[in-house]
C-alpha cells in the first residue's frame, strides 16, 4: 500500500470520527437541552448515513418514549370523497385528472363506518377528502354532529382551507381536530405546485383554527420537484416554529405514470426518515404520525417510524373498491392498513426501548 493510499484512509477515519463527535454533541444537546439546530446543523444531520443515522433515530425513540412511553394513538382514517376542485400538481385525485372515477359518501355510510371504528375500541376518526364545495359546510356540520351524537369518538377534519367563519362553525358542531398541511414553506416550489393555491391563505386557515379552539395539525411533503436538503431543512425550521401539537411529513410520491408531472427530488432514503426524526427530535410532545406514504417509499417502513419517533398509526377504514380510487399519489400494498389487519396490529408493534448511549 501506497503512503498515499496510508494518508488518504487516515483521512477518512479522522473525517468519520469528527462527523461522529459533531453528530453526538448536536444529537446530545437537542435531547438534553431542547436545543433547535440552525439551518446548516439540520443538513448536515440530514446528510447522515448508517451508523450516524442510527443515533439520531435511536435518540428521536428516546426522547419519545420519554414523552409517550409505550402508548400508540391509533386513529381510524375514512377517506370519503375524492371529489377536488384543487388542481396540485402533484396529487392523482386533482379536479384535471380524468384517469380516475369520482365518489362521496353519504351521511349513513360515513356513519356506519365510524361506528365500525368504534367498535374496534379507536377513540379517534379521521374524515379526508378533496377540497370541494361538492360537501358544503351545512353537510359537514351535518356529519360531525351524526358521529358525535351517535359515537364516542373524536373527530378530526382534512378537508382542504376554511374560511374564519367556516372554521368557527366547524367547531361549533364539535370539530375536535383539523389537518392541513403546508406541504413547503418554499414559495417557488409552492406556487409551482399549486397554481391554483397559496400559502399565506394556508398559514392563515392554521391561525384561525388556533383561535377557534380545534386542535390544529400540519406538516410538509420530502422531495418534491425543486427542493433539496436545505429545503427540508427550512421546511423543520418552519413546522418546529409554528408550535403546533401535531404535524404529519412524509415523501412525494408521483402520482400515475399517465399523470406525472416532475420526478422528485435526489434525496438519500435516509433524509425521509431523518426528518422524522429530527423532528421528534425539535418537538418532544408533538403527535407525529407514520404517515401511509412511507409505506410506499420502502413497503413497511410505517411501523419501523415507530421506533423512530413516530407515536400515531392510523389505518385506513376506506373500502378496498374506494381506496384505489383516492389515488392521492402510486399506492403499494400497506402495512396493517385495513381494518381486516388489526388483529394484527399490537404483534407488529411490539418495539423495544433502545439503549441510547449519549456522551
Amino acid at each position: 500500500m501506497s503512503t498515499f493510499e496510508i494518508k488518504k484512509k487516515d483521512r477518512e477515519f479522522l473525517d468519520n470520527l469528527k462527523q461522529k463527535e459533531k453528530t453526538e454533541v448536536l444529537v446530545n444537546r437537542m435531547v438534553r437541552e431542547k436545543y433547535i439546530p440552525n439551518l446548516a446543523e439540520i443538513r448536515f444531520l440530514l446528510s447522515l448515513e448508517e451508523e450516524l443515522a442510527g443515533l439520531v433515530y435511536d435518540a428521536a425513540h428516546q426522547v419519545q418514549l420519554d414523552n409517550f412511553e409505550d402508548k400508540l394513538q391509533i386513529r381510524g382514517i375514512l377517506e370519503f370523497s375524492n371529489i377536488c376542485e384543487k388542481n396540485c400538481k402533484y396529487c392523482g385525485i386533482r379536479k384535471n385528472n380524468k384517469y380516475i372515477s369520482r365518489y362521496h359518501l353519504s351521511l349513513d355510510e360515513i356513519l356506519q363506518i365510524a361506528r365500525e371504528i368504534e367498535k374496534t375500541d379507536i377513540t379517534t376518526i379521521v374524515l379526508q377528502s378533496g377540497e370541494s364545495r361538492y360537501y358544503p359546510l351545512s353537510s359537514l356540520i351535518s356529519i360531525i354532529k351524526a358521529i358525535k351524537e351517535n359515537t364516542s369518538l373524536a373527530l378530526t377534519l382534512s378537508t382542504g382551507v376554511h374560511t374564519r367563519e367556516e372554521i368557527e362553525k366547524l367547531a361549533e358542531a364539535g370539530c375536535d381536530r383539523f389537518l392541513l398541511r403546508f406541504e413547503t414553506s418554499d414559495q417557488k416550489i409552492f406556487s409551482e405546485m399549486h397554481p391554483d393555491d397559496n400559502l399565506l391563505t394556508r398559514l392563515n386557515c392554521l391561525e384561525n383554527l388556533k383561535r377557534s379552539g380545534i386542535v390544529p395539525g400540519s406538516g410538509f411533503m420530502i422531495g418534491l420537484p425543486g427542493s433539496n436538503l436545505s429545503t427540508v431543512a427550512r421546511d423543520l425550521l418552519f413546522l418546529t416554529g409554528l408550535n403546533l401539537p401535531m404535524a404529519g411529513i412524509g415523501p412525494y410520491i408521483p402520482v400515475n405514470p399517465k399523470e406525472v408531472i416532475a420526478s422528485p427530488a435526489t434525496l438519500n432514503t435516509d433524509v425521509y426518515f431523518l426528518a422524522v426524526s429530527l423532528l421528534r427530535l425539535m418537538n418532544p410532545q408533538m403527535h407525529i404520525p407514520a404517515t401511509t406514504a412511507f409505506d410506499n417509499l420502502v413497503p413497511g417502513s410505517r411501523i419501523l417510524l415507530l421506533n423512530r419517533g413516530c407515536n400515531v398509526f392510523m389505518p385506513s377504514f376506506t373500502r378496498d373498491e374506494l381506496r384505489k380510487k383516492y389515488s392521492i399519489y402510486q399506492r403499494r400494498e400497506t402495512t396493517c392498513n385495513t381494518k381486516d389487519k388489526l388483529e394484527n396490529l399490537h404483534e407488529k408493534l411490539q418495539k423495544k426501548k433502545p439503549e441510547v448511549n449519549l456522551p
